[in-house]
């Protein structure tokens, strides 16, 4: 997790891989603070007990199982308790209709270059600033 007395935007990064989850925090810890859950489960609980307090949440969006996908869990979770905040979606799934019926910020498909989710997460948080102002 980074310094979070910094002023710099926080991002909840939830994936279930850790070692995805530790490489998405290298990629941004410079320009923002992260918190990661690397569970469907604590994703959720962190949402309910903290998610008002984030910029952005970036989660991974897999295949389905019993319980449904990890981001369709955390979108349902958005929705019902922070859905003023941002989230980023990432896929390596081809067809998006279904994670867009859920009304992501963004959808970057996997494999995705440092660019494009840098980009991603400066327009998420411009936008979450905006809705806050």
């Amino acid at each position: 997790m980074s310094d979070t007395s910094s002023k710099n935007p926080s991002v909840l990064i939830i994936d279930t891989n850790p070692d995805v989850a530790k490489i998405l925090v290298e990629w941004i810890a410079e320009k923002y603070q992260t918190v990661v859950c690397t569970s469907t489960e604590a994703g959720v609980a962190k949402i309910k007990s903290d998610g008002e307090s984030f910029s952005v949440i970036l989660t991974n969006w897999g295949k389905a199982h019993s319980l449904g996908t990890t981001g369709e869990r955390i979108m349902l979770a958005v929705k019902e308790h922070c859905p003023q905040i941002p989230v980023i979606v990432t896929t390596s799934l081809p067809n998006h209709y279904d994670i867009r019926a859920y009304g992501p910020f963004e959808i970057l498909q996997k494999p995705m270059k440092l660019g494009t989710l840098e980009e991603a997460l400066e327009h998420a948080v411009a936008g979450a600033a905006h809705v806050c102002a």
